[in-house]
């Protein structure tokens, strides 16, 4: 990580928004994935990818699409945004960068990134897809100057390092459906930042029928890769707009609660979640287990 970035995830960490991780959570809920290069992988080739960009600065669609570039050309890709006068500089900037395969959705401005990506979660063409990967133009004004920005620019490089390395990662949520989220290893954040959300996590995990556990680790930015069985267990919310507010998202906020289901049900279901490390090491995949076992994880509350 360089020194720029070191800062920011410090700055983060000092202003309560990226509170440093417990490490009973990062010993034993989270396996820790090494980017992989070797080109010999074929195996990796066959795996399907996704992915759903929230597109709010359009004149940010031009970073997006350079990301997105090197996830490959059969690639499938849902852009949202909100403001049909902002799509023609946006399919601009996809063009520019040759991603194609685009489906363009106009969602109304509700919840942040997140009700676009639930809308966008709803197409039919994620349907045979193994890999889904959540970005958007993420840019936090409300913190210092720049830092916001920061945090982007380091979730994303951290998100697509190369072609090569995300057709590895693919190819273990292909290969092991228990795989729920891979997320960069400095933006995981735990049991501090539940904030004022636990109530409307213990909520959507009593909708499907699951109970609350007393750990959180999340993907802190709201940008990562997830699995099918995440994806089911977001449609299975049954979401609608009214669930969302077009004020901007505050501690508490029903998006903010949202954020941390990820986490929680992930821990409810017993799925595996990665914390991806920057340096590509050269060794082939390493299988994991299906569950993530039941001592691992903290009892639960109702």
């Amino acid at each position: 990580m360089t020194a720029p970035l070191r800062n920011t995830v410090a700055f983060l960490r000092t202003h309560h928004v990226l509170p440093e991780i417990s490490q009973k959570i990062s010993r034993g809920l989270l396996r820790t994935y090494h980017w992989h290069e070797n080109v010999d992988f074929h195996e990796s080739r066959q795996s399907r990818i996704a992915v759903l960009a929230h597109i709010y600065y359009p004149s940010l669609a031009h970073e997006i699409a350079a990301a997105i570039a090197k996830c490959g050309p059969r690639t499938t890709v849902i852009v949202t945004y909100v403001d049909t006068k902002a799509l023609p500089e946006i399919e601009a900037a996809f063009l520019i960068h040759q991603v194609s395969n685009i489906e363009y959705l106009l969602v109304e401005n509700l919840g942040r990134d997140m009700w676009p990506f639930i809308q966008a979660l709803k197409s039919q063409s994620l349907n045979d897809v193994d890999a889904i990967l959540k970005i958007h133009t993420k840019r936090s004004l409300h913190l210092e100057r720049g830092k916001g920005d920061a945090w982007r620019t380091s979730l994303i490089n951290g998100l697509v390092p190369s072609e090569s390395a995300i057709a590895h990662l693919a190819a273990e949520f292909a290969q092991n459906p228990r795989l729920a989220w891979a997320c960069p290893a400095e933006w995981v954040a735990g049991n501090e930042s539940w904030g004022r959300n636990k109530q409307t996590v213990k909520q959507l995990l009593n909708d499907l029928n699951l109970k609350r556990p007393r750990t959180l680790v999340f993907p802190a930015g709201s940008m990562f890769w997830m699995g099918r069985e995440l994806r089911r267990g977001l449609l299975n919310l049954e979401l609608s707009h009214l669930d969302f507010s077009d004020v901007p998202a505050l501690d508490g906020s029903f998006e903010h609660g949202l954020e941390r289901f990820i986490g929680s049900w992930s821990l409810a279901t017993q799925m595996i979640m990665f914390r991806t490390e920057h340096l590509p090491i050269t060794r082939r995949r390493t299988m994991y287990p299906e569950n993530i076992r039941r001592d691992q994880l903290d009892s639960q509350e109702s």
